[in-house]
């Protein structure tokens, strides 16, 4: 250890200095006008004619509050996805609510309810009209990940549409016809089944059935999840759809029967077409190329598997120093990156 008598005096003590947020905040500017407007090929970017520039500027807005009966409206909205026909038509809306709405576009009227959740979206081409989305937000998660298609006509109603039923008004006949056995063997008073929740809760499960029963004419894919980060679900033409199985990040090693898959399933004919398998952890993303022929996927094993849409062989595979998210074809098919 030197002394003060010791160190040259050519040499610079260092001097204790903390930089705290405070100090960061106080000394920052924020730049309130743009280096320069976007550009292509050099030339300045033009808003779309006709289009709003800012919110608060559109001329039509949707207001859906109406068509959901939710306990929890200030939530309604958390994390809502959207998706338009391909013939521009119908608009169909989803959140937190376990709601998806279907809008005509031009009339802004609302053409469909269905019970559903998550992700929504539909083939790029003008068939019969698909709706997948999750059945529920507790399957957006988890091992468990269901998606469930609906079959729309071209104005956006259900091809085989059931009311449901009043789920309320069968919970208080349900209860009216058993208090009196349990007011006379176990004391129960209407008083004291008023002040619980036995009507609510019981409303609640008869409505969770009740959907499950009107669902029993759709397709329904279980272990399933959508591809994420701009993934192409669907072929141009729409008679292809892909979705991820045993989709789980690794904590431990698996066997090869266990590690992800794609499937790939023929819309129209409604069966599965091709298990693409290969990665060894969690998938990320997945396209089908513009011009149908290839089906690549990018997972975070650091792999990037390039597959024959026609039968679902291995054409080539590329390996990454570190974790792959994403993924993008041109628009031609020749390149990928």
């Amino acid at each position: 250890m030197a002394t003060a008598e010791t160190i040259p005096k050519s040499t610079v003590q260092a001097q204790e200095q903390c930089y705290t947020r405070k100090d960061f905040v106080k000394a920052w500017s924020f730049p309130l006008q743009p280096l320069h407007d976007f550009k292509l090929n050099g030339e300045p970017a033009q808003y779309a004619p006709g289009y709003p520039k800012v919110p608060g500027d559109e001329k039509v807005t949707i207001d859906s509050e109406d068509a959901i009966e939710s306990e929890h409206q200030e939530h309604l909205w958390e994390s809502p996805t959207a998706a338009i026909s391909p013939d521009k038509k119908l608009l169909a809306v989803t959140s937190n609510h376990e709601r998806i709405l279907v809008y005509d576009l031009e009339s802004q009227q609302l053409r469909q309810v269905l019970d559903g959740a998550g992700d929504v979206l539909n083939p790029r081409r003008n068939l019969p009209i698909f709706v997948c989305s999750t059945p529920d937000k507790d399957s957006k998660s988890g091992l468990h990940n269901r998606l469930v298609f609906w079959e729309l006509d071209h104005h956006g109603r259900l091809l085989d549409h059931e009311e449901p039923i009043d789920a309320s008004a069968y919970a208080a006949q349900a209860i009216d016809a058993v208090l009196p056995d349990l007011a006379r063997k176990h004391e129960w008073s209407r008083e004291f089944v008023d002040a619980t929740s036995l009507h609510k809760d019981f409303a609640k499960l008869l409505s969770v059935i009740d959907t499950a029963h009107r669902r029993r004419h759709n397709t329904i894919f279980n272990d399933a999840r959508l591809g994420k980060f701009n993934s192409t679900s669907f072929s141009s033409d729409g008679g292809l759809f892909l979705y991820h199985t045993q989709n789980s990040v690794n904590v431990s090693s698996r066997e090869s029967k266990d590690l992800p898959r794609i499937v790939v399933m023929d819309v129209r004919a409604g069966k599965e077409l091709h298990r693409l398998s290969g990665h060894e952890d969690a998938i990320c993303w997945s396209a089908i190329s513009p011009d149908d022929d290839h089906i690549a996927s990018v997972s975070l094993d650091g792999t990037l598997r390039m597959c024959s849409a026609t039968t679902g062989d291995l054409e080539w595979v590329t390996h990454a120093d570190g974790r792959s998210w994403t993924g993008a074809f041109s628009a031609d098919s020749k390149h990928i990156v």
